[in-house]
């Protein structure tokens, strides 16, 4: 008996010492809190939407039901599966004409939002891959003209707001005749009248979303063409192997990664988008959340938890993917020159279009939202063909007073409202907050995973860190709704600073982990040879040498959060961060206000974009082919 407790009491002894040596390391000790917090923070937000789904919430459950009102003066404290038999087991009967049609809740509120999502999210992906592989092959591989100006004008849609394209192309293609409203720049200009399905619904959705994340294919697709060894298709050449087969057999298969990565993420990200769709009517998992949230809490919840179920499948694909992805050597010592395709004449041709293109997707934009503000009725394009005399005004923006005739509802000028320029506050005040806090978290986690290469435990916290990127937007908005109104904190900066931290560490993580790969551990143990403290290593050896990765780790969700809606709206009331406040002035029909905060956003992030550029050397398209 003797000996047994002494085996068991060795046994814990050893167990401690080594956890003792184990987290004497700094890296150790990092990523375990890092993992326990990380799991903390992105598991149980998560877990109180599937709670939220067995709940039943006061308003939602209809009244002839008695067996349940009692449960729901509960104010949903019984778990209960109703939610759950009402969406895909009960039907609604509604008049279309003089029929009355019955059809189920699942097919108005389920299944045809998620066909929406998932086609777009399809669409968007091939042609995010087709617009934006094409573009990087261009750029890289072919004597294409104007490629510095090219490659900086091709990233304008990801830099600016995700509905900015949306609101351009309703500006473009609206008529009076078909979709209601003013008309648009194409009636004013050529009197020609779009059909409604090239100006509302699945086509210009997945159109739009494509151009928005095309850069993410450019930089990605674009970074392996750049490196690509020309020995490869020089080897296929001697052998006077046809250019097309070269392309399909050895150039292709080397962007496959590259592929698959957008994929994922484009994927991802158009399955949450909300402004999109919602500026152009179309219904998708996110535009039926908000519908539901107020009279189908439990409904709704549904909803999120099926998006983020496609972000955890995403996730799975992702592993799978990159560790059973065959390895290829792209770049070696003998060649580092990428041979170059002569278009001939044909460069002219293929440039010009590419400059028209880039300028209805980069340049188009930021002049109609200034126009708009100038218009006495936004998006009237009258002046065109009756003249400016008259058709212009000031209003908008220097109006001091409030006024409520002439159309401002008691609103005051932009340059003179308080509550835009107190939103405009709140919202650097949280993106700074959240660039601080993630990209110190991700600047840590790339370093400690890095250092813990082949241990499980730091495979770990890096799938943690990175899962809140490829969930859909919307399902971490609704996931920090419901902690942040349990938890008593919703309508406050903490709430989404701490949503929007979660949300963007994959930014600062991946930055972080890909240049602390590069360093080799020789730099690192010289210093610790000279019994140097390892805050004093991270400060003066780690950081000066990786200073433009740590600082993109940190300049990538401050820009983001300056242009994030989907993430927040939910958190907050209107007013409280300027991204919010477009849905309040669009609903009192101030499309002026809307424009007129659309424009300051883009020239913000713009100027910023440029400032890091210039301070840093670093460019989101450096090192693709923008530099020429």
């Amino acid at each position: 008996m003797t000996t047994s407790v002494v085996k068991k009491s060795s046994g814990f002894r050893r167990t401690w010492n080594r956890f003792k040596t184990y987290i004497t390391k700094p890296q150790n000790a990092i990523l375990l809190v890092l993992g326990i917090v990380l799991t903390i923070s992105t598991i149980y937000p998560m877990f109180t939407i599937a709670r939220d789904t067995v709940r039943l919430h006061p308003g939602s459950v209809d009244t002839q039901e008695k067996a349940l009102e009692s449960q729901v003066d509960a104010l949903g404290t019984t778990l209960t599966t109703y939610n759950w038999t009402n969406l895909f087991t009960d039907t609604i009967t509604t008049r279309v004409g003089r029929e009355r049609v019955t059809r189920s809740v699942a097919s108005i509120y389920l299944w045809t939002p998620l066909m929406n999502s998932v086609l777009i999210s399809i669409f968007a992906c091939f042609g995010a891959i087709l617009y934006g592989g094409v573009f990087a092959y261009l750029v890289t591989r072919t004597n294409l003209r104007f490629k510095k100006y090219l490659s900086s004008i091709f990233i304008f849609p990801y830099i600016m707001p995700q509905w900015t394209l949306a609101v351009m192309w309703q500006n473009l293609f609206n008529s009076n005749a078909v979709t209601g409203g003013n008309d648009g720049l194409f009636v004013a200009l050529f009197n020609l009248y779009m059909p409604k399905w090239w100006c509302e619904g699945l086509f210009p959705v997945s159109v739009v979303l494509a151009i928005h994340y095309a850069p993410f294919a450019y930089i990605l697709i674009g970074g392996i063409f750049r490196n690509m060894d020309a020995n490869l298709e020089e080897a296929a050449t001697i052998l006077n192997t046809p250019r097309w087969k070269i392309f399909l057999r050895v150039t292709l298969p080397l962007v496959k990664p590259a592929i698959l990565s957008t994929i994922l993420l484009v994927f991802s990200s158009a399955m949450g988008s909300y402004p999109i769709p919602h500026y152009l009517k179309l219904s998708t998992l996110s535009t039926q959340y908000v519908g539901m949230s107020s009279n189908r809490a439990g409904q709704a919840s549904i909803l999120a938890v099926i998006m983020m179920l496609f972000g955890f499948l995403i996730l799975i694909v992702n592993q799978r993917t990159t560790s059973g992805r065959k390895n290829f050597t792209t770049v070696t010592g003998k060649s580092g020159q990428s041979s170059v395709v002569n278009l001939g004449a044909a460069k002219y041709i293929i440039s010009f279009l590419f400059v028209l293109l880039t300028l209805f997707t980069g340049i188009l934009p930021i002049i109609l939202f200034a126009v708009e503000t100038f218009l006495p009725n936004p998006g009237d394009y009258s002046f065109i063909t009756h003249g400016i005399a008259g058709h212009t005004t000031t209003k908008w923006w220097l109006t001091a007073e409030n006024v409520t005739e002439n159309g401002m509802y008691g609103q005051k000028g932009i340059l003179y409202n308080a509550d835009i320029w107190n939103a405009f506050a709140g919202t650097f005040f949280v993106a700074i907050c959240c660039a601080l806090a993630a990209g110190t978290i991700g600047t840590l986690i790339g370093y400690c995973v890095s250092k813990n290469r082949r241990s499980k435990w730091a495979s770990y916290v890096n799938n943690m860190a990175f899962l809140p990127y490829l969930m859909p937007s919307l399902a971490v908005g609704v996931a920090f709704f419901i902690f942040g109104s349990g938890a008593g904190i919703y309508n406050t900066f903490l709430l989404l600073i701490l949503a929007g931290t979660v949300k963007y560490i994959p930014f600062a993580s991946r930055s972080a982990l890909n240049s602390m790969m590069q360093l080799s551990g020789e730099i690192e143990e010289a210093a610790i040879i000279q019994d140097i403290p390892w805050w004093k290593r991270m400060t003066r050896i780690i950081i000066p040498i990786q200073k433009t990765s740590i600082i993109s780790g940190f300049l990538l969700p401050f820009m983001t959060c300056l242009r994030e809606l989907t993430l927040f709206m939910l958190l907050c009331g209107q007013g409280k961060i300027i991204t919010t406040m477009l849905g309040y002035f669009d609903e009192m029909g101030l499309y002026a206000f809307s424009s007129g905060i659309n424009l300051i956003l883009i020239i913000l992030i713009l100027v910023f974009n440029t400032i890091v550029n210039k301070l840093t050397g670093a460019s989101i398209d450096s090192g693709i082919g923008g530099d020429s």
